[in-house]
């Protein structure tokens, strides 16, 4: 109990570094606690990170993946599923209706009032693990359950994010990468590296006359190659 409470602690705060290195102190904030009328607590948003008009909400998540589920046992999937990535979603799609209808006040872990302008028109969910899922992306189209209306997240693991963070070191370049992979979820199928090399190379954008773009493995050879030596 002790140790899975740190490695979610662990996860929360590796995340908010990482954010932190892009966007700056002043626009990211940890273990946001969200409430209306009456400082009643509705949810509350693990990194939050204000940019302009948008907003990013990262629910960090250290649910390990059981031995049964890595060996393949569909139904330990889906519950290990439902634990870690389901809940997270739906936690991140509170903060964010809290933060559409203007109604809730955002506190930080520290204690400060959060200003969320009037103007925040958008907040993405990402959804964020501490172990290696394998085929991350699969299982979010199989499993994840979620209204035709809630926008999708993005799932990705720590070391996922920290390239995504290292290669899009610009606030606004991490945002419209973020904002491409949730509205083009269904469009651009691959995994996250695949996904992100393919956005460097040419940018998220759907394709004239294509139903929806598969992004081949080879494609994450490029930052493979490029990232150890970079780093």
């Amino acid at each position: 109990e002790m140790s899975f409470k740190h490695r979610g602690e662990a996860t929360e705060n590796i995340c908010y570094d990482m954010l932190l290195t892009v966007c700056g102190p002043d626009k990211v904030f940890r273990g946001v606690k969200i409430s209306r009328n009456k400082g009643e607590t509705v949810t509350d948003a693990d990194v939050l990170a204000l940019l302009g008009n948008k907003a990013i909400i990262i629910q960090a998540k250290s649910k390990k993946l059981t031995e049964l589920a890595r060996q393949g046992n569909e139904d330990r999937l889906k519950s290990d599923f439902k634990e870690g990535i389901q809940k997270a979603f739906e936690q991140g799609l509170a903060s964010r209706s809290a933060m559409l209808d203007h109604t809730a006040e955002f506190i930080s872990g520290t204690g400060e009032k959060i200003q969320i302008s009037e103007a925040v028109d958008d907040a993405y969910i990402v959804c964020v693990t501490s172990d290696e899922y394998p085929a991350l992306i699969h299982q979010v189209e199989a499993y994840l359950s979620k209204t035709s209306s809630d926008p999708h997240p993005i799932v990705v693991t720590l070391f996922d994010l920290e390239i995504i963070a290292y290669y899009l070191s610009d606030p606004f370049e991490l945002f419209y990468y973020v904002r491409q992979r949730t509205k083009l979820a269904g469009y651009f199928r691959g995994d996250e590296m695949s996904l992100l090399a393919y956005h460097l190379n040419q940018k998220l954008y759907p394709v004239p006359k294509q139903d929806y773009v598969y992004v081949d493995q080879t494609m994450a050879q490029l930052i493979d190659a490029n990232y150890p030596v970079a780093r």
